[in-house]
């Protein structure tokens, strides 16, 4: 068996096969775009870190690659000096070794999302003897004791996930397919950006941290809905992008400084077809509330200024990992790749900005479209886009060059309606060509009347006011009408009333109530009407008995005017019989202390009438309705048949026993 005796492991021959066919598997699942802008300069960067490993580190990462999250094992054979030795002067190292290859693998090998670093050594060791506790077999078995599961947990489902995401990096061909590798770099970056949006919540960051990784990245959301992740997700869907389309790109980790602190982050670097290296962050370019996507950081040099964030030079906001001094990675050119896009720039009315991209020469504007709006009785209505400092609507040409576009809105008085409407529903008043702050004008025809809600000085938008309450006056009638079950008058609507000869109707929602004029002349003051049902409980114990469950309602007009002698009041109750009562006998008494007076009464369509000179309490009740025996024996015909005989027959044994 073959051997490293230098590093004292090596991987087993059935490993090996392992990773053929692994790799034969990912060669059918991902094919890289043969690049025409490619160069003899361009380094393989697919497998940068990969072919800069020593022996023993690229059987680890070829171990790794067999894997699949169904079987997330592989073997290590180490030299056979090590068996005697005590685990820790082994296993440890080689933990750590370990380690730093999975740190490496997870920035190339990125449809291995699953994978999420936690793993463990296993060995075997002599148990008793005189080297007990000591490694008894060179073998050691690595397992990754857990995965992310948040986009399947099958070898099955993880494939289908691939297939996806590559559907997704094929469906950027259009754009991205061309000649100019400036070109393509460009448009991979816009074609992520409008795909992914910032991770705002770094302190809750999800369970398994699915935030940082090609799934979420592609699979996260539907497109044009944006999936949340933070930098390993940018950085990692931009390598696998470039990967895809032959573009050289490593993934890069180190600290993340800006004028408020650092932190640990993740970004990109390019080869450009001039050999040269380039700093690329979509995260950092991302970082705007408006989603606007900046290019300070795009091709970006060593020595390249940021213009839009803290204005430091990219070797003082970006510092590498030292792990990389061992992997030979590039340093970045001083300067940033020339650029030869164009930015375009929509503002609001306000001047603040609205979008500003960068396109290439010759592409169609993504144009934005503002929405009509409302403001102080005006309506804007959007026209379209004119170059800034002119108000001329244009068709957005082409990208010719750096430009600004402003918006142009057509500004029109707003025509208010307002609608009065009656307690009954009835509309009182609809005016259409109220202005903005236009005086409403209230409805006079009311001797009294409350409004909801209360009408404003000034109108400010469309606004149906509804009576609550409401006395108007038909010839020498008045109908009173409110919502609720009573109603106010006040003494001066007490005194218009009774300077007209005709009727009072007062409609409330319980019933209503019809003074005719002598009753009404004998209504004196501010005065309230309550017309409402009470519990059975206030009555007097002798008149429940007599009564025996009636419907109780009050009846009340203020303190002075319950009894009028020279008129009459005719009241009119919303009542409904319950289920199993006789509304053909229906009985209403006026209950005075103990004393209970029947009084005839009328019972049409759910309102039970009577005329009184008197208000107070009022009982209603009702008998439950009398079986109708013939229709009693008609449904019961058979049980009662079953039951005559039965007797007849017990009569007969008792005849004849």
């Amino acid at each position: 068996m073959n051997r490293f005796s230098e590093n004292g492991w090596s991987i087993s021959v059935t490993q090996l096969l392992m990773v053929v066919v692994a790799l034969i598997a990912l060669a059918t699942t991902v094919t890289l775009l043969q690049s025409d802008d490619s160069s003899a300069d361009d380094v393989n960067a697919t497998t940068f870190y990969y072919d800069r490993m020593s022996d023993d580190q690229k059987e680890i990462y070829d171990a790794m690659k067999t894997m699949t999250i169904e079987h997330r094992s592989f073997n290590l054979t180490l030299d056979d000096s090590v068996i005697g030795q005590d685990p820790s002067t082994v296993i440890t190292p080689l933990n750590a070794k370990i380690d730093g290859v999975y740190s490496l693998f997870r920035q190339e090998q990125l449809y291995y999302y699953w994978m999420d670093g936690g793993f463990s050594a296993n060995y075997t060791t002599y148990n008793g003897g005189p080297q007990d506790g000591k490694l008894s077999s060179s073998t050691v078995t690595v397992t990754f004791t857990s995965a992310m599961t948040a986009y399947g947990n099958t070898d099955a489902q993880i494939t289908t996930n691939v297939a996806s995401i590559n559907e997704i990096l094929e469906s950027f061909r259009p754009t991205v397919d061309v000649t100019s590798r400036y070109a393509k770099v460009f448009n991979i970056y816009n074609s992520l950006y409008d795909r992914f949006i910032y991770y705002q919540d770094k302190e809750h960051i999800p369970e398994g941290m699915i935030v940082r990784n090609i799934a979420t990245a592609f699979l996260g959301a539907t497109y044009p809905e944006q999936s949340q992740i933070v930098c390993e997700g940018y950085a990692k869907a931009f390598k696998v992008t470039c990967d895809y389309y032959g573009v050289p790109c490593i993934i890069v980790t180190g600290t993340g400084v800006t004028e408020s602190g650092s932190e640990g982050h993740m970004w990109n670097y390019v080869q450009m077809e001039n050999g040269k290296w380039y700093l690329i962050d979509l995260t950092w370019d991302d970082q705007d509330d408006t989603h606007t996507l900046y290019h300070d950081f795009f091709l970006a040099g060593s020595a390249t200024v940021d213009e839009n964030f803290g204005h430091m030079a990219m070797s003082a906001s970006h510092i590498l990992d030292t792990k990389y001094a061992a992997y030979s990675v590039p340093t970045l050119d001083t300067n940033a790749y020339p650029s030869t896009d164009y930015v375009i720039t929509f503002l609001n009315e306000d001047e603040s900005t609205l979008s500003s991209r960068h396109y290439l020469i010759g592409d169609t504007v993504s144009v934005p479209t503002l929405e009509n709006y409302d403001k102080t009785g005006k309506r804007h209505t959007f026209d379209g886009w004119a170059v800034k400092d002119t108000t001329t609507v244009i068709e957005i040409p082409p990208v010719s060059g750096d430009a600004t576009y402003v918006p142009i809105f057509t500004v029109s008085n707003i025509m208010y309606t307002i609608t009065f409407v009656d307690v009954d529903g009835t509309i009182v008043s609809t005016k259409t060509d109220y202005l903005y702050n236009d005086p409403i004008v209230v409805p006079t025809e009311f001797i009294s009347v409350t409004w909801s809600p209360e009408v404003p000085a000034g109108v400010t938008e469309d606004k149906e006011f509804t009576a609550t309450a409401s006395i108007k006056a038909s010839g020498q009638n008045v109908v009173a009408k409110t919502s609720n079950r009573e109603i106010q008058f006040s003494a001066a609507a007490m005194t218009e009333i009774k300077s007209l000869t005709g009727t009072l109707k007062i409609d409330l929602v319980s019933g209503s109530v019809l003074f005719d004029n002598t009753a009404k002349q004998a209504l004196n003051g501010d005065q309230t009407l309550n017309l409402e049902e009470k519990s059975f409980a206030i009555l007097r114990s002798s008149v429940q008995s007599a009564l025996k469950n009636a419907v109780v309602y009050s009846i009340t007009f203020g303190t002075n005017n319950t009894v009028f002698e020279a008129g009459k009041a005719t009241v009119s109750l919303n009542f409904t019989p319950r289920a199993g009562q006789d509304a053909s006998n229906i009985m209403l008494y006026y209950v005075d202390g103990d004393k209970i007076t029947e009084i005839p009464s009328s019972y049409a369509d759910n309102k039970l009438t009577f005329t009184t000179n008197h208000f107070s309490t009022y009982a209603i009740q009702i008998p439950q309705e009398t079986p109708d025996m013939m229709k009693l024996i008609q449904e019961n015909w058979i049980l009662i048949a079953i039951l005559l005989f039965a007797v007849i027959g017990m009569a007969l044994s008792y005849r004849f026993g």
